[in-house]
């Protein structure tokens, strides 16, 4: 199975176990843990996603891979999303999932207060992330599946 199917079935897998998460689990939990664990999950989605298509565009050869994973994220931003049509909103979503996953992973203390996960990272201001944002963040990651879905799989056909 070629490297790019492979990612995005992976993406397709965790996508269906965030939304799980976000729509069943945590209703009926309503534990920090799960958002986060969302957030980490919806991240890795994302990343799968992107990988998928930039796989995909390297076979074709119309874009250069890196090591470096910010290098992939511009070339991903620049030629891929303005080729295909990316909205903008989407991938200040994306932006943003990744800067609070990146918040997340450096924060010294996070703790929940009336449904929204506060991280404390360096400073006295914490970040403050909520359901209804990992909803938006879940929405702008599936349109991104289901764009990449269209390129790769559906045109294939």
């Amino acid at each position: 199975m070629q490297k790019f199917i492979k990612n995005f079935t992976e993406a397709e897998s965790l996508l269906h176990g965030v939304d799980h998460l976000i729509y069943v689990s945590f209703p009926m939990i309503k534990d920090k843990r799960i958002l986060l664990t969302s957030l980490e999950k919806l991240r890795n989605c994302a990343v799968k996603c992107i990988n998928s298509l930039l796989q995909y565009e390297y076979l074709h050869r119309r874009v250069k891979l890196y090591k470096d994973p910010h290098l992939n994220m511009k070339t991903f931003e620049s030629k891929c999303a303005r080729r295909y049509g990316f909205s903008e909103t989407d991938l200040n979503s994306i932006k943003e999932l990744f800067k609070f996953y990146n918040f997340h992973k450096k924060s010294s203390m996070e703790f929940m207060k009336n449904g929204d996960i506060f991280m404390l990272v360096n400073g006295p201001t914490p970040i403050r992330v909520n359901l209804e944002k990992i909803k938006i963040l879940l929405n702008a990651t599936k349109n991104l599946f289901n764009k990449i879905r269209h390129i790769i799989i559906e045109k294939r056909s």
